[in-house]
């Protein structure tokens, strides 16, 4: 695992730790140590404080201490990548592809199911529209009852109508035009 630093906020170059166990660039604490006074500095992530010099060296001058740091030991990070997380990045890419094909299909397939129904649902209004300026204009005030019984225009098609034709020319009921024209000239026509 690649830690970062908490200072520069990029990948840790020549990483190093302080006492309390934070890790950060060997530069970046070495420019935070140098701008503390005193003896002691403190973690930039947790403000614990820690000794940067020997007392006994007191006297050596400031730009001597960045060779001096008892507290700060250099760390030996392992920045290759872990073989069972490369599995997992490389499954996990795998399987987003698969979902992105597979989303890719089913919204076509939802959108062809929407214009189906959308022509579906223009071809039935039509349908009813033109049925009901028929049964408005009195062509077939006999059926005027049953359209406008029916609750959706899907209940209302040409076959029901024609069904319902037929069984009323066999009980007779027809008028004196229809029993003498021909029987194709009988039936209604269908939309």
């Amino acid at each position: 695992m690649v830690q970062s630093c908490a200072i520069c906020l990029s990948q840790c170059d020549s990483p190093v730790s302080t006492p309390c166990g934070h890790i950060f660039c060997q530069t970046c604490l070495s420019e935070h140590v140098l701008l503390s006074n005193g003896f002691q500095s403190f973690c930039p992530t947790c403000r614990e404080k820690f000794p940067i010099a020997i007392p006994q060296l007191q006297h050596l001058p400031h730009s001597s201490h960045q060779f001096i740091l008892p507290s700060v030991r250099r760390v030996f990070l392992d920045t290759s990548p872990d073989p069972q997380a490369e599995d997992l990045k490389r499954r996990l890419k795998v399987a987003e592809d698969c979902f992105k094909e597979q989303s890719t299909a089913h919204m076509l397939a939802i959108s062809q199911l929407n214009r189906w129904l959308e022509l579906r649902a223009s071809r039935e209004s039509e349908r009813a529209t033109s049925l009901e300026l028929l049964y408005k204009n009195g062509k077939y005030p006999s059926r005027r009852g049953d359209f406008y019984n029916t609750s959706s225009p899907s209940e209302l098609s040409p076959v029901k109508i024609g069904i319902k034709r037929r069984r009323s020319d066999s009980s007779g009921d027809l008028d004196e035009n229809r029993k003498s024209s021909t029987s194709s000239s009988s039936r209604l026509p269908m939309m």
